[in-house]
C-alpha cells in the first residue's frame, strides 16, 4: 500500500509542479503581452508626433512660399 501513497504523493508533486510552470508561463506571457502594448504604444505616439511635425514643417513651407501667378 506504501507504494501506491507514494505514488499519489509523487502524482501531487507533478501536479503542483507543472501549475506552478503553468503560472510561470502565464506570468511571463502577460509581461510579454504588457511590453509589446508598451512598445505599440510609444511607436504609435511617435508616429503621430512625426506627422505632426511633418504637417507643421509643410504648413510652414506652404506660408513662406509667394503664391506662383500665371
Amino acid at each position: 500500500m506504501q507504494k501506491q501513497s507514494g505514488c499519489r504523493s509523487s502524482s501531487k508533486a507533478k501536479a503542483d509542479a507543472d501549475a506552478k510552470a503553468q503560472a510561470e508561463a502565464a506570468k511571463l506571457a502577460e509581461a510579454n503581452a504588457a511590453k509589446e502594448k508598451a512598445a505599440a504604444e510609444a511607436k504609435a505616439k511617435a508616429d503621430a508626433e512625426a506627422a505632426a511635425k511633418a504637417k507643421a514643417e509643410g504648413d510652414a513651407k506652404a506660408t513662406k512660399q509667394p503664391k506662383q501667378q500665371n
